[in-house]
């Protein structure tokens, strides 16, 4: 994996994660293994950083005195340009994608705005600000002859399912809209714009396609297909409970749908402004599907930092394509600007 653009050895790489959001469980589970990948690297000053917003933060990081932030924090604040914003404030080079591209793609309804702009397949949406009154917001949302269940109803700017709730019956809508909306106000600060999306529940196979930067070549992963193997669909507890989902990798699909997959992967990467990593999830209706749907699938979401767990979905990738979990790690640390550009003249 040594090349020319490799960083040197004596880097001072400083892993960030943990945060303050609703993810952070997962992202302390992903610093800690790119931490022990970078060691295993031979990156012997790399150090992990458990982070929390405040005053405090600002002197942590100069105290550190990095010369790259690897970036594994997930959700708001992490995910969502809010660090990558302190970073370029402090000049410290950081792995992944911009501010503008996670602000962006973190926001699910600006995402399908971007998206459908570029022809891109997404589902309709309807987009409510919060505060709202979730039984009066139900009420209103009934009378409207566009909406039709079941439906998903999710905060906008939060990751994992974290606030999620599929909706068969009229009667749940209340409680589902109070749930999303306590999880789009749950974020420690209150610029964050609050937001929770409707959209049609499709009935069908979840999918997921990573772009990486590779040779200086963007390249799709493997498609993945997630089953979960106790639940009605890709929630919380399928995604971080070991066993609650069969992965399928590659996926059993033709290789013209495979390539429309990878091909969407790179071009929504490319819309919202993404470089070096991302990955983008999929929902493929079933074929006997009681909903008329227009096209083979539809794009969800872009994870613009993605998880980096034994079990998180881009290191299963990596690894179907040859490249292991340490030289993922290395792959994602040569995303970040520091070179001999930086560090070496």
């Amino acid at each position: 994996m040594q090349t020319p653009s490799t960083p040197p050895s004596n880097l001072r790489i400083g892993v960030l994660c943990g945060g303050a959001s609703a993810e952070r469980a997962v992202s302390l589970r992903s610093g800690k293994a790119v931490h022990e990948a970078l060691l295993a690297l031979g990156y012997t000053h790399s150090q992990l950083l458990d982070i929390q917003p405040g005053p405090q933060l600002l002197d942590i990081l100069q105290s550190a005195q990095l010369d790259v932030a690897f970036l594994a924090l997930h959700g708001t604040l992490g995910e969502d340009g809010a660090i990558q914003g302190l970073l370029d404030w402090l000049k410290i080079p950081y792995t992944g994608n911009s501010l503008a591209a996670c602000a962006l793609s973190m926001n699910k309804s600006l995402t399908k705005k971007v998206l459908r702009a570029n022809v891109l397949p997404v589902l309709d949406d309807t987009t409510l600000a919060c505060p709202y009154d979730p039984a009066a917001q139900a009420q209103a949302l009934q009378a409207e002859s566009n909406l039709t269940l079941p439906l998903m109803i999710k905060p906008a700017a939060q990751g994992s399912s974290v606030g999620a709730s599929k909706v068969s019956q009229w009667h749940e809508l209340p409680e589902a809209l109070a749930k999303a909306q306590k999880a789009a106000l749950d974020v420690p600060t209150p610029q964050t714009l609050a937001q929770v999306v409707l959209e049609p529940f499709v009935s069908g196979v979840d999918a997921t396609v990573g772009v990486l930067m590779q040779n200086e070549q963007l390249v799709a992963t493997p498609v993945l297909m997630l089953k979960p193997k106790n639940e009605a669909w890709y929630n919380e507890v399928a995604k971080y409970t070991e066993g609650e989902t069969e992965f399928l990798l590659p996926a059993p699909l033709s290789a013209t749908l495979t390539a429309a997959l990878q091909h969407a992967a790179i071009q929504t990467h490319l819309a919202l402004g993404c470089s070096g990593v991302s990955r983008t999830d999929f929902i493929l209706p079933d074929a006997n599907s009681s909903q008329p749907h227009s096209a083979p699938f539809y794009i969800l979401e872009l994870n613009a930092i993605p998880g980096m767990t034994t079990l998180s979905d881009l290191p299963a990738q990596a690894k179907a394509m040859g490249i292991d979990f340490n030289q993922l790690v290395q792959l994602l640390l040569n995303t970040a600007p520091y070179a001999g550009r930086a560090i070496l003249v």
